[in-house]
């Protein structure tokens, strides 16, 4: 119970720990799809490890930093500059992830490459990527009262993964419940096009914004 109300209280403590968690499950899905990329020299399984990959650099770049910032009990100067260099790389590296997911789209789109679930496990599934993406986007907006940068930027990080959950979900969806009404191809391209972009806006704003937190507080 303790626990419970201690993150029920504390958002912000509560956001580097559900980070962490994230970082734990990134960590071993990229280590499962290097395997896989091993053995079959598949470039599918190539770019979702790179994909995981770059989920892993972001999140355990932010909280290493976090972490060796606690450690040296560094000043509140200190502190708003190592954030907004955080702030700042994720930006950077948000749009990284937006072009690792365009070489994942592409393989969707025309290679018709996607995610098969065992029976009735894509159900689960479509109930976690709406639950990610609800929860996703009300952090997203809960975070931006916050002036902790970490904070924000780990935030920005759920709202991306979880557009790209519901793209890889849509694709699998398709596949497993045909229409005829529906040319997959094309509904992937748009629905996956709009997510990427959105990620890339976002971390484009964020590598400028971190810019501009970085010049006001060097000065």
């Amino acid at each position: 119970m303790r626990l419970i109300k201690w993150l029920r209280e504390d958002y912000v403590r509560r956001t580097i720990l559900f980070a962490m968690g994230s970082s734990f499950t990134s960590a071993l899905m990229a280590a499962y799809y290097c395997i896989l990329a091993a053995l079959s020299f598949s470039v599918w399984y190539t770019t979702l490890a790179a994909y995981y990959g770059v989920l892993i650099l972001m999140r355990g770049a932010l909280l290493i930093s976090r972490m060796r910032g606690r450690q040296k009990r560094e000043k509140a100067r200190e502190r708003a500059l190592r954030d907004a260099k955080g702030y700042l790389a994720a930006g950077i590296l948000l749009c990284l992830l937006s072009f690792v997911f365009s070489g994942i789209l592409a393989l969707t789109v025309v290679k018709n490459y996607y995610h098969a679930y065992a029976g009735l496990t894509i159900y689960v599934a479509a109930l976690y990527a709406t639950i990610k993406m609800v929860f996703g986007i009300m952090n997203f907006l809960k975070a931006q009262k916050y002036e902790d940068l970490t904070v924000r930027a780990l935030r920005n990080i759920n709202i991306a993964d979880a557009l790209v959950s519901v793209v890889a979900l849509q694709a699998a969806m398709l596949q497993t419940f045909p229409d005829g009404t529906i040319y997959p191809p094309t509904f992937n391209a748009v629905t996956g096009g709009i997510a990427g972009a959105l990620i890339l806006a976002l971390g484009t704003y964020m590598a400028f914004r971190g810019l501009r937190y970085l010049k006001h507080r060097g000065h």
